[in-house]
């Protein structure tokens, strides 16, 4: 939960920061524009001012897509104590790499161990109670 917490936290964080910057750009750009403005519309023509405004827009929708799209790729939700992807594969509730089914456990139940921070987790419920790998699988 507290790892959860902290994710939620640096989102809004960042949000507030980039909001922040972006108020204060504008105010920049609104202040110096207006003595720009007349000069860059005595030396470009109105034909090239569009071409710019055009090519300007088409490479704001390609990097919001792009931030999308890298969004939802690495989505990954809590479930059981570990994160899962949307292909229903296990990962690392600390460093979020893949889990792997390595090894079994002192109670013969089966343990997910992370292959880069080598520790080792059982699946279990809000309650604690133990909850095996396909049962999770199929509540997902």
């Amino acid at each position: 939960m507290w790892t959860t917490l902290q994710s939620t936290l640096k989102k809004w964080a960042v949000t507030i920061f980039v909001g922040a910057v972006g108020f204060l750009l504008a105010a920049v750009l609104r202040e110096v524009g207006t003595a720009i403005v007349p000069a860059i519309e005595k030396s470009v023509s109105a034909r090239v001012l569009l071409i710019l405004l055009c090519l300007s827009v088409l490479l704001n929708l390609a990097g919001a897509s792009f931030a999308i799209y890298a969004i939802r790729k690495t989505k990954l939700r809590l479930r059981f104590g570990v994160y899962w992807d949307k292909d229903c594969h296990p990962h690392c509730p600390l460093c979020q790499s893949p889990l792997s089914y390595f090894r079994e456990s002192r109670n013969a139940r089966v343990e997910l161990q992370c292959k880069k921070c080598r520790k080792g987790f059982d699946l279990s419920e809000v309650d604690g109670k133990w909850i095996s790998v396909e049962s999770a699988i199929e509540r997902l």
